[in-house]
């Protein structure tokens, strides 16, 4: 007579409804796909929108790179946003778009952006929309958000995990920079050039100023020594030493009498010489006639005789010494007719 083996009620049971529910439990978790958090697909009708960055846990001083592609069917025409000013709390340090480029009969647009924070914490790339315009049929398809976590320095960590603890370096002395003293020095030292200049440009002016100017018959006296010894009437420039020899005349008729003899035409000039009481009528004669000679010889190239350069020279001459004005010792102004009442 053999044996029964007698069972428990409950582990029938638990025996006859385990192998149902392990045969259910991997038909439902055979088709689910692995959250891949560093790829955020969204697809609609052959259009597939990817936002991915290169790590989702960085160092504060490492650079993540945002990549925003979509592929496309060739006559479907694509917008993407402007994903620059969607990002808050990250820097763009770099940006670029490549495409659109055919792969398999289909187009492929891509942005892409360095970004950078600032500060440690935790950072949101939001939902990025893009629209595509399919047979004058629009669709928008957007992506998923993108999670960020900015740690610790590049130094401390490699991207998503905290590395060993590194021991502390020894000390190390920095070379001294010493280009800031370099500079101070230099610019103190073209001050110093600067001052120093300007100190004897300052004081040169105040010697000249102060120096006593040169009597008008005797300046006019240097000037016709000057013509002579240029030698322009032997070289045949008559029309140049009248120039000059009016000029020089001009020069000290409005130095010795005070009047705009230079500006003035021969006309106004003439009429000034009237109204001087200190110039004899002789003198404003013979003044009359060379001024008027020298101007047809500037201005209407009249060619003077052989020996009228020498002359009118010499007239230049005659009336200066007539109308010079003198200072004696005792500080008093005497006149050329003063001069001849002490000779008599």
């Amino acid at each position: 007579m053999k044996k029964m083996q007698l069972q428990h009620p409950g582990s029938w049971l638990v025996n006859r409804l385990t192998l149902p529910m392990l045969f259910l439990l991997a038909a439902c978790t055979a088709g689910t796909p692995a959250l891949d958090t560093d790829n955020q697909t969204a697809e609609s009708s052959g259009i597939i929108v990817r936002a991915r960055t290169d790590c989702t846990v960085a160092a504060l001083d490492e650079t993540i790179r945002l990549t925003l592609s979509v592929t496309a069917p060739p006559h479907v025409q694509l917008h993407l946003p402007e994903v620059g000013a969607m990002i808050a709390g990250l820097r763009i340090v770099d940006f670029g778009e490549t495409g659109p480029t055919t792969i398999d009969n289909r187009i492929v647009v891509e942005k892409w952006f360095d970004l950078r924070a600032d500060i440690r914490g935790a950072y949101i790339i939001p939902a990025m929309t893009v629209r595509a315009l399919d047979r004058n049929e629009s669709r928008e398809i957007t992506t998923p958000q993108i999670f960020i976590k900015v740690g610790v320095p590049s130094a401390w960590s490699d991207n998503a995990t905290m590395q060993d603890i590194i021991d502390i370096k020894p000390l190390v002395v920095l070379p001294r920079d010493l280009r800031p003293f370099i500079i101070a020095a230099v610019s103190v030292l073209v001050l110093l050039v600067c001052g120093l200049a300007l100190w004897f440009y300052i004081r040169k002016r105040r010697a000249s100023s102060t120096a006593p100017p040169k009597a008008a018959h005797i300046l006019a006296y240097e000037q016709l020594e000057q013509l002579e010894r240029d030698g322009l009437l032997e070289r045949g420039s008559v029309q140049e030493y009248y120039i000059r020899l009016s000029d020089i005349f001009r020069h000290y008729l409005q130095n010795r009498f005070v009047i705009p003899a230079v500006e003035q035409t021969t006309q106004e000039l003439l009429r000034s010489i009237g109204l001087l009481p200190d110039m004899p009528n002789k003198i404003k004669s013979s003044t009359r006639d060379f001024l008027r000679y020298a101007d047809l010889v500037k201005f209407a190239k009249y060619c003077p005789e052989n020996d009228a350069g020498q002359r009118d020279l010499r007239q230049v001459r005659e009336s200066i010494d007539q109308t010079r004005l003198d200072v004696r010792e005792d500080g008093q102004v005497q006149t050329d007719s003063m001069r001849g009442g002490d000779r008599q």
